[in-house]
């Protein structure tokens, strides 16, 4: 086994392994050094030199106005591995309470390359349902997987597949087959991560590295479906500004009685700027005895600690589970909040979707640790 294919094993890529191998043999070296020693592009060498820097496995330098850089001692990569033991270490007790969930029904799998894309495919045709739904779609990206989706959506059209979409307003790119049906939504709301469902399936598409999380659980399935329906055919009130956000929010906590409870799914660090709001909102529903659950991106430790304080029930999920949008649910009620530098809120009052979302929130609260 070769040096080159240790370190790909380690978790680096095959550019960050050459770019690393020939920063050990040049020392210190500007990337035109770098360039003749890999044959690699040079805007390549820097996206390796940057995933290098940022492992800690690179070092950089400014000498006469130019950038140098120097490999890490390879003692380093033990920390390295250290540190990915580490992380493993941290989210062990939740894919064990994943594996635990098989006895409820519930799998989960990861796909990764252009062959899982090709075994997802495959099961979307071989879903009994004959209905595929999806968020998040930009046709752009599988643009580089052109040949195996055309033959795809021939083969769809043969089994009677339909396909339903939601895709950005700005999208310049889609597929022209009568059986795919897509309807455009503004960018504010458009989620980068694509999430699809079909028969008891529900997907997550991620793009870096390429990979597929899925989901086989047929209440999540079901649930999603039914939200993504009620959706695609009703329409929603849309606000924006900080007002907007801290309307819904008062609303909220006005509305909700002692013992009744607030759900959410999908709170970020993107929300840190209200913190204010929700401590005052959390407050108020503290003083009244109202419930809430959150589920937060891993890493939103601010807010969930605040949260905790005040009486909150707390779960975390990795990144890619979260929606760029935060999902709240209440009464009748769901909106969604998008923290941007102008927020924008969707505000949808049906008891059936809510309901649905509810479910929704359900599965992935067993999921969460």
């Amino acid at each position: 086994m070769d040096t080159k294919t240790v370190l790909e094993e380690l978790g680096l890529s095959d550019g960050e392994s050459k770019v690393y191998i020939a920063l050990l043999k040049l020392g210190e070296a500007p990337v035109n050094k770098i360039k003749e020693e890999t044959k690699l592009h040079r805007t390549t060498i820097y996206d390796f030199l940057e995933k290098l820097l940022n492992k800690a496995l690179v070092s950089s330098v400014i000498k006469e106005g130019s950038n140098f850089y120097r490999a890490a001692h390879p003692s380093k990569l033990m920390d390295f591995l250290k540190d990915k033991e580490s992380k493993l270490q941290k989210v062990l007790p939740e894919l064990v309470s994943l594996s635990e969930f098989e006895k409820e029904d519930l799998k989960v799998e990861v796909y990764r390359g252009k062959e899982g894309f090709r075994t997802l495919l495959n099961l979307v045709l071989k879903s009994p349902d004959k209905k595929h739904y999806g968020f998040g779609f930009d046709e752009q990206r599988y643009e580089d997987m052109d040949p195996m989706m055309r033959k795809f959506f021939k083969e769809s059209q043969k089994v009677g597949l339909q396909e339903y979409a939601f895709i950005s307003e700005e999208a310049t790119f889609t597929y022209d087959y009568p059986q795919i049906h897509y309807k455009r939504i503004p960018k504010e709301y458009f989620n980068p991560t694509t999430i699809t469902t079909f028969g008891d399936h529900v997907a997550f598409h991620l793009w870096d590295p390429l990979s597929f999380i899925l989901i086989n659980n047929k209440q999540l399935a079901d649930s999603y479906k039914k939200h993504f329906k009620l959706l695609w055919d009703n329409p929603v009130t849309t606000l924006t500004g900080d007002e907007a956000v801290k309307r819904v929010f008062t609303e909220m906590a006005e509305k909700l009685k002692p013992g009744e409870e607030y759900v959410c799914f999908g709170a970020s660090n993107e929300s840190e700027r209200f913190l204010p709001l929700f401590i005052k909102m959390m407050k108020k529903m503290n003083k009244k005895d109202v419930k809430s659950r959150v589920i937060f991106d891993e890493d939103t430790i601010d807010q969930i600690i605040n949260l905790i304080i005040y009486k909150g029930r707390v779960k975390t999920l990795p990144k890619e589970y979260i929606t760029p949008m935060e999902v709240n649910m209440y009464h009748d009620t769901t909106f969604f909040a998008l923290f941007s530098k102008t927020p924008i809120v969707m505000i949808i009052k049906n008891q059936e979707i809510t309901d649905s979302f509810r479910k929704y929130f359900e599965v992935m609260w067993k999921i969460a640790k």
